[in-house]
């Protein structure tokens, strides 16, 4: 029986029994212990017969239970003579444990004569546990209990066989079991551990008598409590120290350790063991996030961020600061504007909104300059609608639209449009951001000890934006930065946070430089108030009265020359004395010159000008207005991007204005490029701009002085500014212009596809084409549509699937066709067509067979639109022998299907059709998108940035962004709607649009229909207040876009008609609940329906106040023209209601009724009477344009995934025959478009063409498109070899910009086609070799890379024929190429063979006779060499910056140590380096070791093995470190430092002159290294320094214990490879001397040379 299943029974038997429930902890713990430890005991095979302790009670007199006795021990008897003493056994410990738990009396008496045979008879029937008491008397029970610990305790209670397992599982995981220990003794020991814990538990009464925890712990003392406590964890310490898993046998500590990280512990799972207090409080720390992944919770909108939008009281979009499509949405938390900020984000604002206010309000002699203030108003009050009271746009478009609209003497003046109340609220929002930053600026510069006058009088009040702010925040930093450093110096931790890194300015700070630039330079800020003083007076002289120094500048700089090199001195004295490893003395001082002072002196001045924010304004204006782009294609782009590439537009853009690459998606394209690294981009400003922005700094600079010293100093205050402009303002300029204009670039694409998914999503459902006599509607109802796909449309595999939704968007039907050519098969698609009658009928698919389709269903529906398309065409569509069974026609139409297809393979489509085939549910999505492009795009969620709205560049723009755009195209369409709120609770697909209602989101939403839905349905607007459903301002945004459509006609609406004695007024219906009004605009409908219906409101007074504006909707009063004709007006049309009342409504003066709302208001309403004037005449008129089908070349993309760029005429296509005829062959593109090729186009003009003996079906052949037609699908093409000839470049070239450099393209195309000719040009080698391959080094590499180590390619060389390249396989990504000279044997004879040789003309030239020698002896034997050094301990894989950190950390794990290890060199194959760290403080030091084929050489010497190899360097890095500090003679190699102090010079015995610096190591010295049969000596002879071998100095002569191998006394010749002995002892019968050999063997005779 299953475990929970056993607990759940025993749970419910506790429930239907009296079952007595421990009421403290202490009994709780104490009947836990004795269950585990009967439970743990039930192996054991000794156990005393009777229980002593209840002997002792019944001797007392405690328990009378004699029958039970007795008949126990009859039933003992019997068991003992039919079963086993461990049956016996059993079935004592549960009677014993029944006993204990005090079982019914009631049970008792029902159960006690039954035995356990009997009992396990009816348990093995029954399926439940019955459990008999052994004990007559019941514990003595409080009459009040707790609910919660009687079912917890229950819970915790489960059947002894379950109960059993379970504790045994649970005392095996805590106590693994010796498997060598006997079993009797673990038994004994059970049964003690047994009698030990009875001993431990409290007294035996606790059985019996069960006393208030409460009373306990009201009577006993603090100290007795605590003791207690003390004696519960004892007794638990007991049991777990009892199984101590230490104690067994056979097991070491790591086989414990592994024990324990597998299985744990067995201490996971104590918390349950405890007591009931501690077991609840766990349960209730449970939260459902322990329980669910984070992203279902995000999926679900249940995190803590979710319910905090839905209790706040403003509209959730408000709340966020990115898309509520979003899956990752963020809270925004910029602090709310204030009412004293509006008048300053007024303006800030308005400035930024656009170039259409640019252009008409702010400019001289705009359209509205005169309506300025009326625009800043206007903006005033959309920001403190928007942000002060949370009302959202379209609220303000719609209800308060009078705020931004402008009339003047009738004129109606349109001050701000619904995208450009987006913009104020994105600007509003980023002014938040200005807001909160500008008030970190004040409080760091209030950090200062006193104001600081130039920030407070000239940059203060021209901060105006967030640039400006950063800007300004750097300056203070860079100008107070010691005292901005103290005032941060103690973090919020209170830990002291020390700067660790001094810039180069702080140096030039706290240099002599400073007061040197004081000399002859005015601070900058004085520069840049003259600056812009220059620039403001433009055209006037400026002076600028400045003090020269008196004398020249490199005389008046000698003081401080002196000043800066005593500096210097001092600095190096300190270092040199903080070294206590220095030997010698400091280290010289390098000279410094005057010039190097003022060049010094120069770049302070640039650095603290570049830093000015107000000239760093000024820069960015002129960037904004001047700046350029230029673009110039890399060495990778110039060959990739060809004149058909896209990217060729502007690939040599040259200087194209800023200002003409905001409105387009060039510059991200360019950005695109510039990270493929196919071209580079260069941002700069015109040069006379630039000229003349250095020339006003320049005199800004500039003294007045005329003498010869006053000219040396105004030249070097001109190299200063030029210095700042070109190294800093610049630069800066160049980097802020490029995001700027990413970001403009990325706002304008994100909002042109919003504007297309609004275009898509506002229009009307499909209107059906009516009768010519039958009047239009005002609204036109959702159709019920058929849809029909043929899928890909292959007749042999592809069945035509069809589905009927009807015009609530209910699935009703669907079907299954094989064709519709079928006579039967037709006519039963009649039938279905006539049963539902549809208003419209769409078809899709995906290929370009489903126009057939198309051609066919309009013959079966008698589509009437298909006579004049084939009149026009002139084309016939034949159909067949039968004629359609319809009985009047119907319209087919094409529909956009990007959402269906979306639509098919969704979650949402499984769950709402889940039974039915995908292309099925394909049909579905053709459907509803007829019926409702909006509620289809709406119903897409995230999903919907997979539509594509702008082909070329919707993947640039970031997702967000999209997102937001996108959103607020459907939020502007959805409230322009409306959405009928009782129809959306119990409509899942309709509810898709409720979150896009102003005020809501996807949280609210979902909040609001639960509670809907839980009252049924509302009666009016009202209801959302009074029944709680929203919060004040989500009601007051969201009332009048949330509609409840009533008929006024209908008699239960007439019913409810009656005064408030049955009905509360708040909870009847209002008519005005059905139109666009806000209920706040109530009063002036129902004012303006009196006045036009002529009657008194007085009359009407105890009727619902919207009584009269019922009668006016009705349309059946009687007016001015129809008074008193008799006629009966409850007939009259609707079109001539709605002119009845438009006409009433026209006889209204709505100016002076505005007026005099404004005069007694002061509210002006003048809009939103028109608003109400219109909502009167038709509620809720659908507005939007008429459904749009797409248009021809929509259709062909949608089928066929062509397009007019695809399908220009002239371009030459790929296509495959696929029919042949006499006079023509039909073919079809990849994309499955067919099309024709005539005879005549499939030879030359006056040949006489059969089209079978040209082509073959299924051949591929090119042909160029001459026609088009893509109405009908078709398409003609040439295959003329004429035709082909020419090609299509010029047809498929980009169109350049206008700004593209034609003549850098030609020049860049020349040299081009000059390489392409010399590679044509060049002969492919052929050379006899299994390993030569005609491949260049790309090619070689990559063939390699799946190959071994040490694989070769021989391949032709790029330095001439005579050469030939060599590349083998390094190790992985890492291949070496050789040059190999090819020379004749003799150049007299060919014949003789050639002669290959290796590193011509340089010191180590080798020769081989053919390419199989080479391979071997040099190639394979340096290949060995490298596996030599790789399979060395000191090796390590990685790359040498990973070696280094590796090496590190080595040392800085042991910091007494010198570890070194050797890598492969990435950079140069052939090479590895060694690196090594001589201590903590020194920096990682690499030397290169170069792999010959017979030997490593390192630092020049010919090392052979490996281990001499790590003698060497030990003793070159030892011999620094064990002298005297050596002198400086060059450069450490391979641009390291060496350990110890600098590059070491030795006393050289006699050779060649010493070198000016250290030789290269990769180049072999010109001096020859003498023989390696002469060992070198180690440790090498001092003189004033350690000598260091391999700097171009030979060894010493003397030799010595280690490093070199002994000389040679015979045996192979010097310097030959020994596998090239080899082939030659096979060959030539040569063998060794006797004894001898190569000096590394390991023979007797053998010493070994090489120390470890």
């Amino acid at each position: 029986m299953d475990h929970h299943q056993a607990a759940a029974w025993t749970a419910a038997d506790g429930e239907r029994m009296d079952v007595d429930v421990p009421k403290n902890d202490a009994e709780a713990g104490s009947d836990d212990e004795e269950q585990q430890g009967n439970a743990m005991s039930t192996d054991s095979s000794e156990e005393e017969e009777d229980d002593p302790e209840e002997a002792r009670k019944i001797r007392e007199g405690f328990i009378v239970d004699d029958e039970d006795d007795e008949s126990d021990e009859e039933e003992s008897e019997k068991e003992d003579k039919s079963e086993s003493r461990k049956e016996r056994r059993k079935h004592r410990k549960e009677r014993r444990r029944r006993r204990e738990r005090g079982e019914d009396e009631e049970e008792d008496d029902e159960m006690g004569e039954l035995d356990e045979d009997d009992l396990e008879l009816v348990e093995e029937f029954t399926g439940q546990r019955v459990r008999p008491s052994k004990s007559r008397l019941k514990r003595l029970r409080r009459a009040r209990e707790d609910d919660e610990d009687d079912d917890i305790t229950t819970r915790r209670r489960v059947d002894d066989d379950s109960g059993e397992d379970d504790h045994q599982r649970r005392r095996s995981a805590a106590e693994p079991r010796d498997l060598w220990e006997d079993d009797a003794d673990l038994r004994v020991a059970r049964r003690d551990e047994e009698d030990g814990d009875e001993q431990d538990d409290f007294d035996d009464m606790g059985a019996f008598i069960v006393r208030d925890p409460e009373d306990e712990e009201n009577e006993m003392g603090e100290a007795e409590r605590q003791e207690r406590m003390e004696q519960r964890r004892a007794a638990k310490e007991r049991k777990r120290g009892a199984g101590d898993i230490s104690k067994l046998a056979g097991l070491d500590q790591n086989a414990l350790s592994t024990l324990f990280e597998v299985f744990g512990d067995g201490t996971d799972y104590d918390w349950a063991l405890g007591d009931e207090e501690e077991v609840q409080e766990v349960r209730k720390e449970s939260k459902y996030t322990d329980v669910f992944e984070p992203s279902e919770i995000r999926s679900r909108m249940l995190t803590e961020d979710d319910d905090l939008i839905r209790t706040l009281d403003l509209p959730e979009r408000m709340l966020l600061a990115t898309s509520s499509l979003s899956t990752e949405t963020t809270l925004a938390l910029d602090s709310p504007l204030s009412p004293h900020d509006l008048d300053d984000a007024a303006y800030w604002v308005a400035l930024r909104l656009g170039q259409r206010i640019e252009r008409d309000f702010f400019k001289a002699g705009g359209q509205f300059r005169h309506y300025l203030e009326d625009l800043i108003t206007a903006v005033r009050s959309t920001l403190d609608f928007l942000f002060i009271q949370g009302f959202e746009v379209p609220f303000i478009a719609t209800h308060k639209i009078d705020c931004i609209w402008h009339i003047d003497d009738g004129a109606q003046i349109e001050l701000l449009s619904l995208s450009e109340l987006w913009r104020v609220y994105t600007l509003g929002q980023k002014f938040r951001a200005y807001l909160e930053r500008r008030r970190g600026l004040e409080a760091t510069h209030a950090k200062l000890s006193s104001p600081d006058d130039y920030y407070k009088i000239d940059i203060q009040p021209k901060i105006d934006s967030i640039e400006m702010i950063t800007d300004a925040t750097e300056w203070l930093t860079l100008q107070h930065r010691l005292e901005l450093r103290d005032a941060a110096m103690i973090e919020d931790d209170g830990k002291v946070k020390r700067p660790t890194r001094v810039s180069a300015y702080e140096m030039l700070k706290k240099s002599q430089i400073d007061q040197l630039v004081k000399d002859f330079c005015p601070p900058a800020r004085e520069i840049s108030r003259k600056v812009r003083q220059v620039r403001s007076s433009r055209g006037t002289v400026v002076h600028t009265f400045l003090d020269d120094p008196a004398l020249s500048p490199l005389e008046h700089v000698t003081p401080y020359v002196d000043a800066e090199k005593q500096r210097l001195i001092e600095i190096e004295r300190k270092r040199w004395a903080s070294n206590p490893t220095a030997m010698d003395g400091p280290t010289p001082i390098k000279e410094v010159s005057g010039q190097e002072l003022l060049d010094r002196a120069k770049m302070l001045i640039a650095i603290e000008l570049g830093k000015d924010p107000l000239l760093r304004q000024v820069i960015r204006d002129l960037f904004k207005e001047s700046g350029h782009v230029s673009v110039t294609p890399t060495e990778k782009g110039l060959v990739k991007i060809d004149e058909t590439h896209p990217y060729y537009n502007f690939k040599y853009l040259d200087q194209k204005p800023v200002t003409a690459m905001t409105r387009g998606s060039q510059f991200l394209h360019i950005q695109a490029a510039e990270a493929d690294h196919l071209v580079t981009v260069s941002v700069g400003i015109r040069e006379d701009v630039r000229v003349q922005f250095v020339n006003d700094l320049i005199q800004a600079v500039s003294s007045d002085g005329y003498s010869t010293v006053s000219k040396q100093w105004n030249d070097v205050r001109a190299q200063a500014v030029t210095e700042a402009v070109d190294k800093h303002f610049l630069p800066f300029g160049s980097k802020w212009i490029r995001e700027w204009l990413r970001e403009e670039v990325e706002d304008f694409l994100a909002k042109a596809c919003g504007d297309e998914l609004e275009r898509r999503v506002n229009v009307k459902p499909f209107i059906p084409v009516r009768e010519p006599d039958t009047p239009p509607s005002d609204d036109a109802k959702v159709p019920g549509v058929m849809a029909l796909s043929w899928g890909d449309g292959d007749p042999k595999k592809d069945a035509i699937f069809v589905v009927y939704m009807d015009e609530a968007g209910r699935f009703r039907d669907h079907a299954k066709f094989d064709n519709l050519k079928d006579e039967n098969l037709a006519r039963d698609f009649g039938g279905m067509v006539k049963k539902h009658q549809p208003d419209l009928v769409v078809v899709g698919g995906f290929s370009a067979s489903t126009h057939r389709l198309y051609d066919v269903v309009r013959l079966l529906l008698n589509d009437p639109s298909l006579a004049k398309e084939q009149a026009e065409s002139n084309k016939k569509v034949e159909l067949g022998d039968f004629k359609p069974a319809v009985d009047r026609p119907y319209d087919v139409r094409f529909v956009q299907d990007s959402v269906a297809r979306i639509y098919q393979h969704s979650k949402r489509a499984a769950e709402e059709h889940g039974t039915l085939p995908i292309l099925t549910r394909y049909c579905v999505g053709l459907a509803r998108y007829a019926q409702s492009p909006l509620n289809e795009y709406a119903a897409l969620g995230p999903d919907i940035t997979a539509i594509t709205f702008d082909q070329d560049s919707q993947h640039l723009i970031p997702r967000e962004k999209l997102l937001i755009s996108l959103e607020r195209a459907l939020v502007n369409v959805v409230n322009r709607v409306g959405v009928d709120i009782n129809r959306a609770v119990h409509d899942q697909y309709y509810q898709a649009l409720l979150p896009f209602v102003a005020g809501l989101g996807p949280r609210k939403a979902q909040h609001i229909v639960r509670k809907v839905a839980a009252l049924g349905s509302l009666a009016n607007r009202e209801q959302f207040v009074h029944r709680e459903i929203m919060t004040t301002k989500v009601w007051l945004n969201s009332a009048g876009f949330l509609r409840i459509p009533q008929d006024i006609y209908s008699k239960s609406y007439q019913a409810s008609r009656v005064s408030g004695e049955t009905i509360a007024i708040r909870d009847m219906q209002d008519p005005l609940d059905g139109t666009r009004l806000h209920p706040q605009d109530y009063d002036l409908a129902r004012k303006m329906a009196v006045d036009a219906l002529g009657e008194d409101e007085e009359d009407y007074a105890d009727e619902h106040p919207s009584a009269l504006v019922v009668k006016f909707l009705k349309g059946d009063f009687e007016d001015a023209d129809s008074k008193g004709d008799g006629q009966d007006r409850s007939k009259l049309s609707d079109s001539e209601k709605r002119r009845k009342k438009e006409n009433a409504l026209n006889l209204l003066n709505l100016d002076d009724f505005a007026l005099n709302l404004l005069q007694s208001q002061n509210e002006q309403k003048r809009m939103t009477l028109s608003l109400i004037k219109a909502e009167l005449v038709a509620p809720f008129h659908d507005n939007r344009p008429a459904f749009v089908p797409p248009d021809e070349w929509e259709v062909l993309a949608m089928l066929t995934g062509e397009s007019d760029k695809s399908l220009r005429l002239g371009l030459i296509l790929s296509v495959q025959v696929l029919r042949i005829k006499p006079n023509f062959i039909i073919v079809k593109l990849a994309s499955n478009l067919e099309g024709i090729i005539n005879a005549q186009y499939l030879g030359e003009d006056g040949d006489t063409v059969q089209p079978d003996r040209i082509v073959k079906v299924g051949q591929a052949i090119r042909a160029r498109l001459i026609a088009l037609n893509p109405r009908e699908f078709y398409i003609e093409l040439s295959s003329r070899p004429s035709d082909l000839l020419t090609g299509d470049e010029s047809y498929q070239r980009v169109e350049v910009d206008q700004y593209f450099d034609n003549d850098k393209a030609t020049r860049d195309k020349e040299i081009l086609q000059r390489k392409k000719n010399s590679q044509k040009n060049h002969a492919r080698r052929i050379v006899k070799h299994p390993n030569f391959f005609n491949m260049n080094s790309k090619q070689a590499e990559e063939h390699l890379s799946k190959q071994h180590r040490g694989d070769v390619v021989i391949r032709p060389s790029s330095k001439g024929p005579e050469h030939l390249a060599v590349t083998w396989k390094v190790d992985r990504n890492i291949y070496q190429h050789i040059d190999v000279l090819e020379v004749p044997m003799d150049a007299n004879d060919p014949m003789a063979g050639y002669k290959y040789i290796v590193d011509h003309g340089r010191e180590g030239q080798r020769e081989f006779s053919d390419l199989d020698e080479l391979i071997v002896n040099h190639v394979k034997a340096m290949a060995r060499k490298v596996d030599e050094l790789m399979a060395h301990d000191k090796y390590r894989h990685g790359s040498p910056v990973d070696l280094a950190n590796n090496l590190t950390m080595m040392v800085n794990a042991n910091p007494d140590k010198s570890l070194y290890v050797f890598g492969l060199n990435p950079e140069r194959p052939g090479y590895f380096n060694l690196m090594f760290k001589a201590n903590v403080n020194a920096p990682v030091v690499t030397w290169p070791v170069k792999v010959t084929p017979e030997a490593y050489v390192f630092f020049g010497e010919k090392l052979p093995s490996v281990p001499q190899l790590c003698d060497a360097f030990k003793m070159r890095h030892i011999g620094p470190l064990a002298g005297a500090r050596p002198l400086h003679s060059g450069m450490t190699p391979y641009g390291a430092r060496t350990p110890g102090g600098r590059t070491p010079a030795a006393s050289r015995p006699p050779g060649p002159p010493a070198q000016s610096k250290t030789p290269n190591p990769y180049h072999t010295p010109s001096y020859q290294q003498p023989s390696m049969s002469t060992p070198q000596q180690y440790p090498p002879q001092m003189t004033t320094g350690p000598q260091l071998l391999g700097y171009g100095v030979p060894p010493p002569q003397t030799p010595s214990w280690g490093g070199m191998p002994p000389p040679q006394h015979g045996g192979m010749p010097s310097g030959i490879h020994p596998s090239r002995a080899a082939m030659l002892q096979q060959s030539s019968g040569w063998a060794p001397p006797a004894g001898g050999g190569s000096g590394g063997g390991t023979g007797a005779g053998t010493n070994n040379w090489s120390r470890r």
